[in-house]
């Protein structure tokens, strides 16, 4: 065996850890960093397998920090009467902004006074979110 086949043999041996699976890095997020980074910028350090995994754990991390706002803006929505909604509570809670917005385009008649007034919060805080460049979320 040549010098270079003993080399690339030796290199070869060198990337074969196991792939930290999914569940690992979403638990594991300063690892879960380092490897989108390693990823993005030396792709040939990780294997596709580890780089796959940390992709799938950044999508379901970020699918479970969504779940965990949209909770707790509807939570504040239950906790909130409609007519002690400012355009800044509207604007802390955009998941409830949301919902408020599609519920005040799908309503045309029969708007009480409360309802207005929030509609009308609703509307200002969408506008002054969409001036200062802030973001909306939409469906």
């Amino acid at each position: 065996m040549t010098v270079i086949g003993m080399a690339l043999l030796l290199l070869a041996g060198c990337g074969e850890r196991p792939s930290p699976e999914v569940e690992w890095y979403v638990n594991n997020p300063k690892e879960l960093s380092k490897a989108l980074h390693i990823c993005h910028h030396k792709p040939f350090r990780l294997s596709e397998q580890a780089c796959a995994n940390a992709k799938t754990a950044q999508l379901k991390a970020a699918t479970i920090r969504i779940e965990a706002l949209k909770a707790r803006d509807r939570k504040a929505a239950e906790q909130t009467p409609e007519s002690q909604r400012t355009v800044a509570w509207y604007k802390q809670y955009k998941y409830a902004l949301r919902d408020k917005l599609e519920s005040c385009r799908e309503k045309s008649e029969g708007w009480g006074e409360a309802n207005q007034h929030s509609c009308l919060m609703a509307i200002q805080a969408e506008r002054q979110l969409f001036i200062e460049g802030g973001t909306i979320y939409y469906r």
